[in-house]
């Protein structure tokens, strides 16, 4: 019986030192590094301006979920050799900070990269729209418009193409209001009445320069019925231009009308009195899936 127990006590002994040798003799797996550059983005002369505001990086490597990363920066990556991946560019939806979301409107990026082990590699991610992606209409302002619908009904005021402020290219549209013409309110001169109604991606695309709030919504059409007016998001002044990824697809899907026109307001703030008030944007994009 004494030599049984010792020789059970010796085998778990030897297990616990053959253990803490392996452990001992392979330290920690020294990472890969990859360097996210800055998203660059490629369109076609059907797909208008290649403005974006893709500000984070979806990452996988080899079908494994890396994380959510802000390009510009270097992350450590446990792998090495050939390695496999796939990068989804974020946006903040609906100029929502805390709503970061794949963008379904752009292809998955792929790209492949020899990895070692305590080495710093770059990968450059390239934005494509999907194939998929339908343009219902893109407006650059350096011609004649397609917002001239008067929805306030009021002929002081309307959008017009202006060279003052500008995103890309020569102009702009701008929307200003005063004290005597208080709500400027325009829409697309057309209705669109072939949106997809079963929850495919819906997204207004626009860059904007707003001295006062911009709302941005739909004007809405059922024959026979009166026309409706929702308006989605207000955007507040800010100095510089922005960029917005505005969601339409539940209102669509929700509201089942015969048409839509994308209609954009602004209003007068008496708190301003005596300084420009107005709202410039560009590179407008209807698209769907």
């Amino acid at each position: 019986m004494k030599n049984t127990t010792l020789n059970i006590c010796l085998l778990f002994s030897a297990m616990f030192l053959g253990l803490s040798c392996k452990d001992f003799n392979n330290p920690e797996q020294i990472p890969a590094y990859v360097y996210i550059a800055p998203f660059q983005k490629e369109v076609t002369l059907a797909q208008g301006s290649n403005s974006h505001q893709v500000t984070e990086a979806w990452m996988y490597a080899d079908l494994n979920f890396l994380g959510v990363y802000e390009p510009g920066r270097a992350y450590p990556v446990l792998a090495e050799g050939l390695t496999n991946f796939r990068i989804f560019g974020g946006i903040r939806e609906n100029a929502i900070d805390e709503l970061i979301s794949i963008y379904p409107m752009y292809d998955s990026i792929v790209i492949n990269k020899e990895l070692k082990a305590g080495r710093t590699d770059t990968l450059y991610p390239v934005l494509r729209y999907n194939s998929k992606t339908t343009f219902k209409f893109i407006e650059d302002f350096e011609s004649n418009h397609i917002f001239t619908h008067d929805v306030d009904n009021n002929t002081n005021t309307r959008l017009e193409v202006s060279s003052e402020f500008v995103k890309e290219g020569t102009r702009s549209g701008k929307m200003e209001v005063s004290e005597a013409s208080p709500v400027n309110e325009v829409g697309t001169t057309f209705i669109y009445e072939d949106l997809p109604v079963s929850g495919e991606a819906i997204f207004l695309e626009m860059d904007y320069y707003a001295e006062v709030p911009l709302f941005i919504g739909l004007e809405m059409f059922n024959p026979g019925q009166p026309t409706e007016k929702y308006f989605k998001l207000q955007l507040l002044p800010r100095v510089g231009w922005n960029k917005v990824y505005v969601r339409f697809n539940e209102e669509v899907r929700g509201f089942r009308k015969k048409g839509y026109r994308i209609i954009f307001s602004t209003s007068y703030d008496p708190a301003k009195e005596g300084q420009p008030q107005r709202a410039f944007i560009d590179n407008v994009k209807l698209i769907h899936l």
